[in-house]
């Protein structure tokens, strides 16, 4: 007997899963999806995008160079989601109203979500469930995070002496300007010197790691992250790595000091 698809007033269950994972990270592949719900079948979740875009819920860029290119369809949510969406005591305003200019973004914004996507993929991969992450659309009205808020927030799922207060997390890529990646930098470090997270949460700071695109960049901003520590009192714990070496698994992060060995968080 065919089953008849709710109407689009209500999402199923897996339906709404798949809205609350683009309101997570704007972007989406069906790979990067199914891989993040530890499925091995992209057709399903194939599938559930094509009615909730059939629906109006979501949006697809996947234009005929894609296609030639081989590359995916990126998913995204649409207005409608996003009032339904709003109905939720999961989901902020700030955070929603930021997904109506989705439609039109650049593609080094939607690439740059998607690498983020990835680097979660990665370490969901590596360490299971001893992270809850946060994305940046999950972090609006943290005011004793520093500003631009991080890409992500790892925090531990119960208490470590290993990885204290968790882990803010950035990528960095080699197309965009480098002063802007500097001042990127020195923004973390004037967090730090306000202490605004300590008297927030009672913690010690988080460590910082700087997911690169390539091991040259990472060269590069340890080298600049050393120099801006040394004129400052912050004390502040700061690994780089690169995405390949993220989705490989193990001892990939890099202390500042460059003689030290590679590590696990």
């Amino acid at each position: 007997m065919a089953h008849h698809q709710s109407s689009p007033a209500q999402p199923t269950t897996a339906q709404l899963q798949l809205l609350l994972t683009l309101y997570k990270f704007r972007f989406a592949t069906t790979f990067l999806i199914a891989h993040s719900y530890g499925s091995r079948y992209p057709r399903v979740i194939y599938a559930r995008l094509a009615i909730l875009a059939k629906h109006g819920y979501v949006g697809k860029r996947y234009s005929s160079k894609d296609r030639i290119d081989r590359k995916p369809a990126v998913y995204y949510l649409l207005p409608q989601a996003v009032r339904y969406l709003r109905t939720l005591d999961t989901t902020t305003d700030q955070a929603l109203r930021a997904t109506y200019n989705d439609r039109t973004a650049t593609e080094s914004f939607v690439q740059r979500w998607l690498t983020v996507f990835e680097a979660y993929v990665a370490l969901k991969d590596d360490y299971g469930d001893q992270f809850d992450y946060y994305t940046r659309s999950e972090l609006h009205g943290y005011d004793f995070l520093p500003q631009p808020r991080p890409d992500m927030l790892l925090r531990p799922t119960k208490p470590s002496k290993r990885h204290g207060s968790g882990y803010l997390l950035d990528y960095y890529d080699d197309t965009s300007q480098s002063f802007l990646q500097i001042q990127r930098l020195r923004n973390y470090i004037t967090w730090a010197d306000k202490e605004a997270w300590q008297k927030a949460t009672d913690m010690d700071l988080p460590a910082i790691l700087l997911v690169c695109q390539t091991t040259q960049r990472a060269k590069q901003l340890r080298r600049t992250m050393r120099r801006l520590l040394e004129r400052t009192y912050a004390d502040l714990t700061c690994m780089t790595t690169t995405l390949e070496l993220l989705k490989q698994g193990g001892a990939v992060w890099q202390l500042l000091d460059e003689d030290a060995p590679l590590r696990r968080l």
